[in-house]
């Protein structure tokens, strides 16, 4: 279990990342991918009113490219990533086969 921080800024990063890999960090991993599904969820319900096929292509697509952030910046391992991926492609398939 990680210590809490007392030098922030103290990793080079500046205060937003060095908080973003401390969060990361004390939870082994699981705060941002827990973060990005419910933000995914968020927007999944938020745009039922356009139908649940458009509605699970947007919020897929856009956990797609969360993931793809989240792994670029290291704060999330890339099998985890691999799923958002997964469903994303998934979700932009659905889009493209349920245009009206």
């Amino acid at each position: 279990m990680p210590v809490l921080p007392t030098n922030l800024t103290g990793c080079g990063k500046g205060l937003f990342s060095c908080t973003a890999q401390y969060a990361n960090d004390a939870t082994s991993g699981l705060f941002w991918t827990l973060a990005l599904l419910g933000f995914v969820v968020v927007i999944f319900l938020a745009s039922q009113r356009f139908g649940t096929a458009r509605s699970y292509g947007f919020a897929s697509v856009v956990g797609m490219f969360g993931a793809v952030l989240f792994v670029l910046q290291d704060l999330m391992d890339w099998y985890v990533a691999s799923i958002f991926i997964l469903a994303g492609v998934l979700g932009f398939v659905v889009l493209i086969v349920n245009k009206s």
